[in-house]
């Protein structure tokens, strides 16, 4: 019985949790960890899940490699236009699925590779994700979960060595960091509609932007869950100011858009040794390995 109602309440995200602003924008969805795409682009091809976020630049580009893909969290709008955008081989090799990954029922053990963008500090039991995760990767198969979380990265640093960061990059990365703060007071004035388009300025006024950082969890927890359920094989720590310019560019219109894109071609996407000392949110990019031992229940 109280398996059984782990699976209810695990199945349920939590509805006063949005998502990351950047993951509702297609630059910034796409910018806030680019490498670990390029990463997930240069594998053999195989059954390819991919949940959370929607990710359909990523989905088409695995498509197009030869993988075969499963895209699960679209709504009915989603499917038709993505159906809208694809060509005979492209459509041939992707499954679209207008459900929710917590109540999609797929088959155990068939995906060579299950992708979760940003998504696990939304459900009731994210844990419960990854062992669902876990059930329906194949033996060694891997799953790579892009998490936001927050916090000393201290735990992660034995696996993720830091880049070298030129010192002038430094500089433009403190730099931008305190110009975002100006920028962030900007969208709750009177100046906002200058700035920022009727979406951005809704999820404003419901605070969903800008605002979904604090309710990232934290890295240390993360990275103790997921290892509870399967080995983590890779870490790569985001850098802390592209998240933050990655966030701010959804809703934003002209020349601060134009502005914020540039500056993303600018900024550096892993933490380095400075940034590494902060304890600001960021995304962390996590790789994990089915055990042929099983997962362990929490």
């Amino acid at each position: 019985m109280v398996r059984l109602k782990r699976e209810i309440e695990g199945v349920r995200r939590n509805l006063a949790v949005p998502l990351p602003s950047y993951a509702q924008d297609p630059v910034g969805m796409a910018a806030v960890l680019p490498g670990l795409d390029a990463w997930l682009r240069q594998l053999e091809p195989g059954r390819v899940l991919l949940a959370g976020a929607p990710r359909p630049d990523l989905a088409i580009a695995l498509a197009r490699a030869g993988h075969w893909v499963t895209l699960c969290d679209l709504d009915d709008d989603g499917v038709a236009a993505l159906h809208a955008t694809l060509g005979p081989s492209e459509a041939g090799r992707l499954t679209l699925v207008n459900r929710t990954y917590g109540q999609a029922s797929l088959t155990p053990s068939s995906f060579d590779l299950v992708v979760l963008s940003d998504v696990l500090h939304t459900y009731v039991d994210p844990m419960w994700l990854v062992n669902k995760a876990h059930r329906e990767l194949k033996p060694d198969g891997m799953l790579v979960a892009r998490v936001l979380a927050q916090g000393d990265t201290a735990p992660c640093r034995s696996q993720a060595a830091a880049p070298v960061t030129p010192r002038p990059l430094q500089a433009v990365s403190m730099a931008v960091g305190q110009g975002l703060s100006g920028f962030e007071r900007l969208l709750h004035t009177r100046l906002a509609p200058l700035l920022a388009g009727p979406m951005a300025l809704e999820a404003i006024e419901r605070g969903a932007h800008l605002e979904t950082m604090r309710f990232a969890p934290g890295i240390g927890a993360v990275l103790t869950q997921m290892a509870s359920v399967m080995p983590i094989e890779r870490v790569t720590i985001g850098h802390s100011v592209r998240l933050r310019t990655c966030d701010a560019l959804y809703g934003t219109v002209g020349p601060v858009r134009q502005g914020l894109r540039r500056l993303l071609d600018m900024l550096p996407q892993e933490a380095d040794a400075a940034d590494l000392g902060r304890t600001a949110p960021r995304v962390l990019g996590l790789v994990a390995r089915r055990s042929l031992a099983g997962p362990r229940i929490l």
